[in-house]
């Protein structure tokens, strides 16, 4: 993922490359390298999907793990904590300067320093990136255009719809929905929280983010609720949607930081 705080960086030659830019530069790489594999998996063996739902349904039974005490908590607690996440982050974008004025009456300077830095671009961030990927890229975006039915609506399941592909559209977005998964997002949002910090962490909380967004994602597959592409392609919804915030931030920073115009002649 590339960094936003580069650009209070020195300015270096090509020569002069850290071990961080290298390992950002492999990070980001082997992202885009992942997203072009399963672009091409997904359209050239779609039936993926299905391989992977079937191991989770038998015709007796259904999608036998639907009612698994850990996959519902999962699927009832998400947006729970996804929306707490996002509030939290919310108020402390808001309210840093306020907070960090009581850090500083109670001689917490280090305190107020994060407040006003790391912690409130880490908060403005998460807002922008939850609004981006949950809000408009999955909600507002691909669900309401793509009406893909969930595995549980498709024949193969024991349902009445063809199954379709994952970028395939279908004919009913008002109650087919599966392309792309919501809670999964939720999920994998949790890498912004790393978007700022420094290589280990941000390491970290890309590995956090992806170990949770996955985990909750083969919850919903094993419900009949998405398909794996669903859970694949929300992952980068949230990994595109930081590219994207972490760009706009590089650019306002840049303005704020330009020496002011000298004023033409008249």
């Amino acid at each position: 993922m590339t960094r936003p705080d580069r650009l209070h960086r020195p300015s270096r030659t090509p020569h002069d490359a850290t071990p961080d830019d290298e390992d950002d530069t492999l990070d980001t790489r082997l992202v885009w390298a992942g997203l072009f594999l399963s672009l091409a998996l997904f359209a050239k063996v779609p039936r993926v999907d299905i391989l992977v739902s079937q191991r989770y349904y038998t015709p007796e039974a259904g999608f036998f793990q639907a009612n698994n005490p850990l996959v519902q908590a999962l699927y009832q607690y998400t947006p729970v904590v996804g929306n707490t996440l996002l509030v939290l982050a919310a108020i402390l974008a808001l309210g840093a300067p306020w907070f960090a004025r009581l850090a500083r009456q109670r001689g917490a300077e280090n305190t107020a320093s994060l407040m006003l830095g790391l912690w409130r671009r880490t908060a403005i961030a998460i807002v922008c990136v939850a609004t981006l990927s949950s809000g408009l890229i999955v909600e507002l975006g691909l669900k309401n255009l793509m009406g893909r039915p969930r595995p549980v609506q498709t024949v193969e399941f024991g349902g009445d719809q063809p199954f379709h592909a994952a970028f395939e559209r279908g004919p009913n977005p008002g109650s087919h929905r599966s392309f792309i998964s919501g809670h999964a997002t939720a999920g994998y949002t949790l890498i912004t929280l790393g978007l700022f910090a420094g290589r280990i962490w941000r390491r970290r909380w890309l590995l956090i983010g992806l170990v949770t967004g996955s985990l909750v994602g083969l919850g919903r597959i094993m419900q009949g609720g998405h398909y794996l592409s669903d859970v694949v392609f929300a992952f980068y919804a949230v990994w595109l949607s930081c590219e994207l915030v972490a760009f706009g931030m590089r650019r306002w920073d840049q303005r704020r930081q330009a020496p002011p115009r000298a004023p033409t002649a008249s």
